[in-house]
């Protein structure tokens, strides 16, 4: 669990003056956890007037229990604190009493892949390609972008979403590396050294975020405060994760038109070559279209018919693959037991229980 957003519907008549609409902002962003952390955040234009006034707002749960979203929510447990804590703090004060309803508008959940201790984010490039051939299946008129870093031309961030213009979703996944994302946030004080003590595994943090536009209907806040916000959409980002990116029909129909496609490449290059024709100049220069070395090993069989030339192509082609590998560190090779593995932890995420969240000490006298 990452973010929601809310609109906090206030009652009938309410009619703020530009101090009081000042002073709401400020308590609403001021809200602290128990352990002295601020999570909640009132949007720049959050303040609406119109059939209903209502206050727009963002709630971080990892901010619930440290000072950035370096910790990781795990438990379901640990986000109804959050809905309890806020609404208590809703209650108590004189002004935000006026609220009769929340309506949830957003809901944002990240799923965490740690990734292999030798590899960097952009490594695994090849893993973005497959998965955006995978969501393109379902929404083909869109386009998946990239945050690029442009001297190095690295990937940093890449998100899917289902309309062109990505700022319109509906629903979006990024995929990101965690310290990164943090590192980026200048409108944040970020205490990384003291982060990376707290969280030794932030670098090596792929996450794999789904976030969707939520129309439901208002809830008071006793419906909010016992709402399993958790459950429920942690149990439907998984299932639609699973539709749009890891089904096991759709990636095969990926490979097997990427095979296809490569057996073409492959077949007209060596044809058009013929003698001067080398796997080496062959990788180097189809570096962009080579997304696995199975894929590429498929589509030999499918062009090659002698099966000790066959054979020995594979063989040219893994060993050079190996050492582009291991020289640039770009995933070629495993890349569906990766996109596997990424699968699998998805599945698994929320199902255990950390044995220590967060310190006691820390807990100790909270109205939890």
């Amino acid at each position: 669990m990452d973010t929601i957003q809310l609109d906090l519907i206030f009652e009938d008549g309410c009619d703020f003056t530009r101090e009081e609409e000042r002073r709401i902002r400020k308590i609403l962003d001021g809200l602290e956890s128990p352990l002295g952390y601020s999570y909640c955040d009132v949007l720049r234009n959050g303040i609406i007037y119109g059939e209903e006034i209502k206050v727009i707002v963002k709630l971080s749960f990892p901010r619930f229990y440290f000072e950035n979203n370096a910790y990781l929510i795990s438990t379901y447990d640990e986000c109804k604190k959050v809905q309890r804590y806020f609404i208590k703090q809703l209650q108590e004060d004189r002004r935000l009493q006026k609220i009769k309803a929340i309506r949830i508008t957003r809901v944002d959940i990240p799923f965490t892949y740690i990734m292999e201790k030798d590899k960097r984010f952009y490594d695994y490039t090849n893993i973005f390609k497959v998965l955006a051939l995978a969501f393109n299946k379902t929404y083909e008129e869109t386009e998946v972008k990239s945050m690029v870093d442009t001297l190095k031309k690295r990937e940093q961030t890449v998100s899917y979403a289902d309309t062109p213009t990505i700022s319109a979703y509906n629903k979006k996944i990024t995929i990101y590396n965690q310290m990164k994302n943090l590192d980026s946030k200048i409108t944040e004080d970020i205490d990384m050294k003291k982060t990376l003590e707290r969280f030794p595994d932030l670098p090596r943090r792929m996450r794999i975020e789904m976030s969707k536009r939520i129309n439901r209907k208002e809830m008071s806040l006793k419906e909010f405060k016992k709402f399993k916000l958790f459950e429920e959409y942690s149990i439907k980002y998984k299932e639609e994760l699973k539709k749009l990116l890891f089904d096991k029909e759709l990636l095969g129909e990926v490979y097997e038109e990427e095979i296809e496609k490569l057996s073409e490449i492959l077949d007209e290059e060596r044809e058009f070559q013929k003698k001067r024709f080398t796997y080496k100049n062959f990788l180097s220069e189809y570096v962009e279209d080579i997304y696995d070395y199975k894929i590429l090993r498929e589509a030999v069989k499918n062009v090659i018919t002698k099966r000790k030339t066959r054979e020995g192509a594979i063989t040219e082609i893994r060993k050079e693959l190996n050492i582009q590998e291991e020289r640039k560190g770009l995933i070629v090779i495993g890349v569906r037991s990766i996109v596997k593995d990424i699968a699998d932890t998805i599945e698994k995420s929320f199902k255990g229980q950390r044995k220590k969240k967060v310190e006691k000490d820390e807990l100790e006298g909270s109205p939890f």
